[in-house]
């Protein structure tokens, strides 16, 4: 899924792809960010991504830069993960990105912190029922279609042998 921070610091999905609960490093997220926000260049930031989960829950992860293979924009991927992935629903994210610079004219460094305005991912639900029925509950199945299948035998033993 590829997300691009847009000149309003407003993040916008440009490429979507379906993501189900359960799922496990299937998937990034990949985030694009312009190389400069006003006259701040995003060069050596620190960006964390901030995701609201189905149950309310806010989670933080630290986003990994990657080469970009977009012109303009930086690129910072972060894998699908259980983790994310845990619950089915609406997850809500939004970016923190901060930049640390020193000013040769000032006596100290100035840090611009940045916070886009949020989107809105789906993790779709996904019901694994080959792993919902216990060995118990399949055993016993077994056992009733074993006792069918001796039935049918004994019905048909007696017209076949006469």
């Amino acid at each position: 899924m590829v997300i691009l921070f847009k000149s309003n610091k407003s993040l916008a999905i440009t490429s979507k792809s379906v993501i189900l609960q359960k799922e496990d490093l299937a998937d990034k997220l990949l985030f694009y960010l312009p190389v400069a926000y006003e006259d701040i260049t995003f060069a050596d930031v620190a960006v964390t991504l901030f995701y609201k989960d189905p149950g309310n829950n806010v989670h933080t992860e630290e986003l990994v830069s990657s080469e970009s293979d977009k012109d303009g924009y930086l690129k910072y991927s972060l894998p699908v993960t259980s983790s994310l992935t845990e619950n089915a629903g609406d997850i809500e994210l939004w970016l923190e990105i901060i930049n640390t610079s020193s000013d040769s004219g000032l006596a100290g460094l100035t840090t611009n912190k940045i916070h886009t305005s949020s989107v809105t991912i789906t993790v779709n639900e996904w019901n694994d029922y080959s792993r919902t029925a216990s060995v118990s509950e399949l055993e016993a199945k077994i056992d009733i279609l074993t006792n069918k299948v001796q039935e049918l035998i004994d019905k048909t033993d007696p017209v076949i042998s006469a």
